[in-house]
């Protein structure tokens, strides 16, 4: 219950109205004879009508109205009924475009009463009669300062354009009431929509993906979403004409759909449909300190870290990944020499080595390095491009360090070593993400656009990045379990993905996954290095070239095998959403 509705386009205050019937549902011809009384009198104002109770709002909570007849003492009877509200005085009830715009740019927690498209309102027309759906659409979008590495523009001296597009803001709760919020009018629009930002770039020939643009952005502390669904854009427009099947490559220029950079929770709640489903990224809110230039700069992570709660929730439809997790702060690489992170007596640390907060959260690692620390629970993840779960580190190849050997304006410098992610997965989380190898398309991340023959374009190419082919190398290097063969087809899962090159200080927290769901999810190190090992001449550059655009470094996968409880056949047969529990 809001504490405040529209009325035109103003707030006013709002009042709810609960009648009460007998028990078969016939009216009554009066109530003189019920008590009503409400848990927390302070809670909300209490008014008796003729066929029921009007009740206001007047504090944030929840509140037990009871309904009790006055002649139970008298005949031994117990003739009562209950409910439960949940109330907000400040919140707005909301049902529509217009209303939620202004509702979230003016920061009242918003109640939904129906689904919302956004921009279905945007139906103005000019002096000639004609619509102004595009111009009405542009004033909706808003822009900020991407939190993430901008060396490819400050140093070219366009850091002003190194900002990213996004439509509603979350500064207060959200109480959806099972509807959602579609941002289809404007994520489809190629023309209002574009991105995401470079990491790095050369021209139109080659790029890396650093921010998106983004359909909601949560960036402040104790904001939460309950029971909401948030779509980047439609099912219908994923849709191939000629197959009918959803296509993900739509999604190229989607965007993100939910962004945090703030301790928030998102419970019972669905969101998909993006490049990437949800980002959670901390640290580096104002977009202006990116990078330190050494250890002795960093002053520790515990006035930045974010803490992010995602449970009983569906993440879906991703053409990179589902759940994308990361850090805004990264030590700048000063040679190609990686830049590593250390423990408290100056020593170096492993990055592959899962352990490093075993010194308890207290410890130094954690203090220092941690910048985003999320914990998902009881949730499924599923249907992405390439991996459910993506946890980056930032490119830190020679090409990337002053000293590189490729010469490209703003590529230098662009390398270091992120601060470090905990992901924890607790109680029942699914990653449904069996797929034919040849669905893994990792093009995205490292995008060639270059054609011929000639040594830019055999340079060029052989920075695309396959991790379909790493896979099958795996499997020939001794790990026949990775990949599932049915039927003559090859099949992955698409769980866990630390990757980046360089120093990947990510950690998994598996301790609370129900045990069920850790058999056979297992860790496998693979460094891009190894198509160098083809009989492909294409994938052999890879090979070579690859880590001087990422790093050195290992990725870590954490996957489900063959021979996993579960498989593609145990995916292939459960009912993939039963048991996931609201809250």
């Amino acid at each position: 219950m809001a504490g405040k509705k529209f009325d035109g386009g103003d707030v006013v205050d709002n009042a709810y109205k609960i009648s009460v019937t007998a028990y078969n549902g016939d009216a009554l011809d009066g109530i003189d004879d019920v008590q009503f009384v409400l848990s927390q009198p302070q809670m909300a104002q209490l008014e008796v009508e003729n066929d029921g109770v009007k009740i206001k709002p007047l504090a944030k909570g929840k509140v037990t109205l009871t309904a009790s007849w006055l002649g139970n003492d008298s005949f031994g009877a117990n003739v009562t009924s209950s409910i439960l509200l949940r109330l907000d005085n400040q919140a707005v009830e909301v049902e529509n475009s217009d209303q939620l715009f202004y509702a979230t740019e003016n920061q009242y927690p918003v109640v939904l009463t129906k689904d919302i498209m956004l921009g279905e309102d945007a139906t103005a027309v000019d002096a000639q009669g004609k619509p102004k759906v595009q111009d009405n659409l542009q004033s909706k979008i808003k822009q900020t300062p991407s939190t993430f590495n901008t060396h490819f523009y400050t140093s070219q001296g366009n850091g002003d354009q190194a900002v990213i597009n996004y439509l509603i803001k979350f500064d207060a709760d959200v109480y959806g009431n099972g509807h959602y919020i579609n941002a289809d009018h404007f994520t489809t629009n190629t023309d209002l929509f574009k991105g995401p930002l470079f990491f790095v770039s050369m021209g139109e020939l080659a790029s890396v993906a650093g921010q998106d643009n983004v359909s909601f952005l949560m960036y402040k502390n104790g904001v939460t979403l309950y029971d909401v669904s948030l779509f980047g854009c439609s099912d219908d427009s994923l849709l191939d004409a000629q197959s009918g099947q959803s296509d993900l490559n739509k999604l190229n220029t989607v965007g993100t759909v939910l962004d945090i950079n703030a301790s928030v929770n998102i419970l019972n709640c669905r969101v998909s449909n993006g490049r990437n489903v949800v980002r959670v990224y901390g640290g580096n809110q104002q977009g202006d300190h990116y990078f330190i230039d050494s250890l002795a700069d960093n002053y520790g992570c515990d006035g930045e870290r974010i803490n992010v709660k995602i449970e009983g929730c569906v993440l879906a439809m991703a053409r990179e990944f589902v759940l994308k997790i990361g850090a805004n702060r990264a030590l700048r690489a000063s040679d190609s020499d990686q830049p590593p992170l250390t423990d408290a007596n100056g020593n170096q640390l492993t990055a592959q080595a899962n352990n490093l907060m075993q010194d308890g959260e207290d410890g130094y690692f954690y203090r220092m390095y941690v910048l985003t620390d999320l914990t998902v629970k009881d949730s499924v993840i599923e249907k992405s491009g390439l991996f459910c779960v993506g946890v980056e580190s930032n490119f830190c190849g020679n090409f990337l360090c002053p000293d590189g050997g490729l010469s490209v304006p703003g590529w230098q410098g662009a390398g270091g070593t992120s601060f470090a992610s905990v992901l924890r997965l607790e109680g029942d989380v699914r990653l449904l993400d069996w797929k034919k190898i040849n669905l893994v398309d990792s093009s995205t991340l490292i995008e060639v656009n270059a054609t011929g023959d000639d040594l830019g374009s055999v340079i060029l190419n052989a920075l695309r990045l396959n991790i379909g082919a790493m896979l099958e190398f795996v499997q020939a290097e001794g790990h026949p379990d990775i990949i599932t063969e049915i039927d003559g087809e090859k099949y992955v899962h698409g769980g866990i993905a630390y990757y980046g090159g360089g120093h990947n200080y990510g950690q998994l927290d598996l301790s609370k996954l129900d045990s069920n769901l850790q058999k056979g999810l297992t860790e496998y190190l693979i460094n891009i290095s190894i198509l160098a090992g083809s009989e492909d001449a294409d994938l052999q550059k890879q090979g070579l070239f690859l880590p001087m655009a990422a790093g050195t470094d290992d990725f870590r996968f954490y996957l489900y095998n063959s021979s996993s409880p579960n498989s593609y056949q145990k995916q292939q047969s459960s009912s993939k959403y039963d048991g996931i529990k609201a809250l």
